[in-house]
């Protein structure tokens, strides 16, 4: 860099750049963000100060921000005259460009001036020739396999006050893979179209999945002179898959959403549907913790041992700043469920969403009827099937949602007795309040202190106490139950057909080793069928003090099939060997089978 700038003369000087990396230097010497690039050319400064004349001719290469790329940039331009006359342009390796040329009033003296963008005329144009997205070069992070072409031309006229626009640019056969998502849209097409004061997306329209699976736009933008901008935009979906990933993280969207109004904060209002979804995701984060408010309870449990997802709403409380929700209806279908490392949950329903100040408020109630829930206990983990829950939302940010689930355990005694364990979590999503209780008669009316144990020990408290050869036999039932919770983590991931898949085992009178795993093991796996049908699916092995054969190893099996009928009816038809099917085989190898029917009603107050 050579520069001679006096305070009155001729002023002249001389920039050379080779490979500069200009964001470093702008983040030095600015303390703007670091953005990354390199830039090759020249620059020259002739003239006065009053009247200086700027050429330039450079290029960039690989030009972005936050693993976001451009492909080199050719650019050149003069100043002179108040007048900037600027071109820029990128070319793929086909031959195809996109080349900007742009003639702008601005006063670049080297002076304090009361104005530097002019009220004269403008002259811009943004011209795409056949442009192939494919070899073009582009860089965007999480994006490979970029298709289409682009074609047309945009020309700006009019004042820098109130610019006139006409012409417009196609984009055609357009697909991308989208890596975090794991879907790659295919067919899409965009017509953009400049008239006058507007800037009109007439048509914008990709496949998601089938040929039917769609997702569109459409909308203008209206810049008028004195005016705020203003848009009106509409968005739709029609079955469109929106991610389906590895993990096994899924999401189909139908429905249509419109923002009208000023750009800043548009109102937005519609309705969105989720067919089918599943979510995977780590609530281990979540500030939110179960209050074991019982004296007993505090005994063997802590509250931080005991996670509870947070309330996704509230990572959803500042969206109001950027939108003023007027009327969203969001809806849940039956094949929607949530996978965190400890639970696989159903949900279904439905909500409204509106803005209050900047606060996004959901108002309606999200059911789940289907699930099981994982408890670790620290050292030992107990696996919970979900029965029924709901979560209540009064669209009040002063009201917090108030919950009410119902999950239930069944604790495998050395005996091969099934004692029923149930959790309620009812309160609020602030202040959940947790109880514990058995259906069973020996414990429906014990103290919460004989469930913990019950739950944690698979006996009650007086069978802990003793020899030490009876606390080794505690401490082992404690450690092989809590085995069935490792193994569940683990199939699930074998066996992802499955929705559900739970495990549980039976203490044991001897030492925990390779061969007592497998005593009153049992294993049950869910699937959803469609909207309207679950099929379960339980096996097990019955070995040990639980087994009242002597003939080795017994194996029972059960299948039960689930339909709903309608909203709150459910037919259940099963076949299966019956409740604590180890204690019931007779001494047969394989178990006598018992079928059934089941009509349920479920009222909601």
């Amino acid at each position: 860099l050579r520069a001679d700038v006096p305070v009155t003369g001729a002023v002249q000087g001389t920039l050379h750049l080779e490979r500069f990396p200009v964001g470093e230097a702008a983040a030095f010497a600015l303390g703007t963000r670091r953005f990354s690039g390199l830039l090759t050319g020249d620059a020259h400064l002739r003239g006065t100060r009053e009247l200086p004349l700027y050429d330039w001719r450079i290029d960039g290469d690989s030009l972005g921000l936050d693993g976001t790329y451009l492909p080199r940039v050719a650019s050149e331009g003069l100043y002179t005259g108040r007048r900037l006359v600027a071109y820029a342009s990128i070319g793929d390796s086909a031959g195809g460009r996109l080349r900007a040329e742009a003639r702008i009033p601005i006063d670049l003296s080297i002076a304090r001036v009361e104005k530097r963008l002019l009220s004269d005329a403008v002259d811009a144009d943004i011209t795409a020739d056949s442009l192939q997205l494919s070899t073009l070069g582009i860089v965007v992070a999480g994006v490979s396999r970029v298709r289409g072409a682009l074609d047309g031309r945009v020309a700006v006229t009019g004042t820098m006050d109130r610019p006139v626009g006409t012409g417009s640019i196609v984009l055609s056969n357009f697909s991308a893979y989208l890596d975090d998502l794991g879907i790659e849209p295919t067919g899409g097409r965009a017509v953009l179209r400049a008239a006058q004061d507007s800037l009109i997306l007439e048509s914008f329209r990709i496949v998601s999945g089938r040929a039917t699976d769609t997702i569109g736009v459409r909308g203008a933008m209206r810049y008028a002179l004195n005016e705020p901008v203003t848009i009106s935009v509409q968005a739709f979906a029609n079955n469109a898959i929106l991610a389906r990933r590895r993990d096994g993280t899924e999401l189909v969207l139908s429905g249509a959403l419109e923002a009208r109004g000023p750009l800043k904060r548009p109102s937005v209002n519609g309705n969105v549907f989720v067919p089918r979804a599943t979510f995977m995701i780590d609530p281990l984060s979540a500030s939110t913790a179960l209050d074991l408010t019982s004296t007993a309870a505090r005994e063997y449990l802590t509250a931080s041992e005991i996670p509870v997802v947070d309330f996704a709403g509230r990572s959803m409380s500042t969206l109001g700043r950027f939108a003023t929700v007027n009327q969203v209806r969001l809806e849940l279908g039956n094949e929607v469920w949530v996978r965190t490392p400890e639970a696989a949950v159903k949900l279904t329903g439905s909500v409204n969403l509106s803005t209050k100040g900047r606060a996004l408020v959901p108002e309606g109630e999200i059911t789940a009827n289907r699930g099981q829930y994982r408890l670790d206990l620290g050292v030992v983990n107990r696996s919970f099937s979900i029965d029924s829950g709901r979560v209540r939302f009064f669209g009040d940010t002063s009201i917090a949602p108030s919950l009410d689930i119902s999950a239930t355990n069944v604790v495998r005694l050395a005996t091969g007795e099934e004692i029923p364990v149930g959790v309620h979590i009812g309160g609020t999503i602030v202040g959940p309040l947790l109880t514990l209780s058995s259906t069973d008669p020996l414990y429906a009316s014990a103290p919460e202190s004989e469930i913990i144990s019950l739950l944690i020990f698979g006996a009650p408290t007086f069978a802990l106490d003793g020899q030490s050869q009876s606390t080794v036999r505690a401490v082992t039932g404690v450690l092989l139950p809590s085995v069935g919770g490792f193994v569940e983590g683990a199939l699930q991931k074998l066996l992802p057909v499955f929705n559900t898949v739970q495990v549980t085992t039976g203490g044991q009178e001897g030492g925990l080793n390779q061969y007592t795993l497998l005593d009153n093991l049992s294993i049950s796996a869910g699937k959803q069928l469609g909207e309207k049908t679950f099929l379960r699916l339980n096996t097990g092995v019955c070995r040990g003090n639980g087994q009242t054969s002597e003939r080795g190893a017994s194996l029972w099996y059960g299948v039960a099939a689930e339909y709903r009928l309608s909203r709150g009816y459910t037919a259940q038809l099963g076949v299966d060997p019956g409740a604590a099917p180890c204690s019931r085989l007779g001494g047969d190898v394989f178990p006598r089978m018992q079928f059934g029917f089941d009509l349920f009603r479920e009222w909601i107050f």
